[in-house]
């Protein structure tokens, strides 16, 4: 019997990942509810602004380990592409439309940033096809 050869994961790739992804919720936090002074005029501030650019980590290291999933196949990468833009559609729904139409609303300052009102259908899509990540 033959001994399968199996592709080990890259720690290395697996770190950036994690790191990337506990960076952006501190981002997303402060953008959402930390106000403009707290995100211009503190040295926190502008530490985790400059940690934003952990994204374009994020990306890459999540296109090198897709890349190198053993999961090859058309079908397969067809399954894994769609569960993952599910996922982002669901994480939408739980950021944004969970605490906008269940918990009282997003922050004011937040929504009128991007010239909405709360409350609104308009909002709601909006929100839904923010495309940060996907």
């Amino acid at each position: 019997m033959e001994a399968v050869q199996q592709k080990k994961r890259v720690l290395a790739i697996d770190f950036a990942r994690g790191t990337s992804v506990i960076l952006m919720m501190m981002v997303h936090t402060m953008l959402i509810y930390g106000t403009i002074a707290t995100q211009t005029n503190t040295v926190l501030g502008e530490i985790i602004l400059w940690l934003g650019r952990g994204t374009t980590m994020f990306l890459v290291s999540m296109g090198i380990s897709f890349v190198l999933s053993r999961r090859q196949s058309f079908l397969a990468v067809c399954k894994r592409a769609l569960y993952i833009l599910a996922v982002g559609y669901g994480m939408n729904i739980l950021k944004f439309l969970v605490p906008e139409f269940i918990f009282g609303g997003l922050p004011e300052a937040f929504i009128s940033a991007y010239g909405l009102q709360s409350g609104t259908l308009q909002t709601g899509i909006f929100f839904l096809l923010l495309g940060e990540l996907f």
